[in-house]
Order: structure tokens, then sequence, then C-alpha cells
């Protein structure tokens, strides 16, 4: 369990962590502890976000705005999506492609060589079954023959 008051305590998964609310009670904790925690604790402010420069864009920020995680607005998280969406497509038009065609060929070539060797495996269990009655046939004949000749 980690201590809200312990700044290089780890939060845990049932933690819940909310930018400029207090953290809410842990077991066994009351609700004025963990304001009290929260209190106690010096608020960090998150790092600023890298810019994202598109020429497309309709007007640039008021020099005065705000960069906290609170100013992200339609426009940037459009951007981001946009940006992350070409270079994915980027990705699986160049590395991506190649990976996935070495791959299915690796596959390919793996399912071929288990198929022969199943139709391998099939032949040759047919063929002994068949030269096995081949050769019976072919005693029993040589037996009569020789029984016919006394």
């Amino acid at each position: 369990m980690t201590d809200p008051i312990d700044p290089d305590s780890i939060p845990i998964l049932t933690d819940v962590m909310v930018p400029g609310r207090p953290p809410i009670g842990r077991p066994g904790e009351t609700h004025e502890d963990a304001a009290a925690a929260a209190q106690a604790q010096p608020a960090v402010a998150p790092p600023p976000a890298e810019p994202v420069h598109d020429p497309a864009a309709a007007a640039p920020r008021p020099a005065g705005a705000s960069q906290s995680a609170h100013a992200w607005d339609v426009r940037d998280v459009e951007l981001i999506a946009e940006r992350m969406r070409t270079r994915f497509s980027s990705y699986l038009r160049q590395e991506a492609r190649g990976a996935i065609e070495l791959r299915c060929r690796d596959a390919v070539a793996e399912h071929t060589n288990w198929l022969v060797r199943q139709v391998t495996r099939d032949v040759v269990t047919a063929l002994e079954a068949e030269v096995a009655n081949w050769v019976r046939d072919a005693v029993r004949e040589e037996l009569a023959r020789h029984e016919s000749q006394r």
C-alpha cells in the first residue's frame, strides 16, 4: 500500500490520481486524512506541452495563452491524431510492409513444408500396405504355380 504523505510513494492500481483533486481515501483512511495529505504535498505542474505547428491551423494562440494540461483544445487533439495517423500510415507503407511480407513468406514456407511431410507420410503409409498386398499375392501365385508343377 502506498503512503499518500510520502513523496517517493508509488501509486497502486486502486489509487485514483486526478490532477488538481485530492486523492481518494485508501482503506483504513478517512476523507480528512486524504485531504490533509493532498495539502501536504506540493503541487507539481505538468511539463509544458510540445508545440504543434501546422500551417493549416486557423489562427495562432495568443501570446499569453496557458500551456497547462487544461489548455488542450479540439484543434490540438485533431493535429496530434493526424500526425499519429500519418506516421502510422508511413510505417505501414514502409517498414511494417517488409516485416509483414517476410512473416507471410515464412508462414507459407512453414505450411508448405508441413503439407509436404503430411502427403509424404500418407503416400508412404498407403504404399506400404499396397506393397505388402502385392508381395502376399506374388507369394501365393508362386506357391500355387509350384504346387501345380508337382
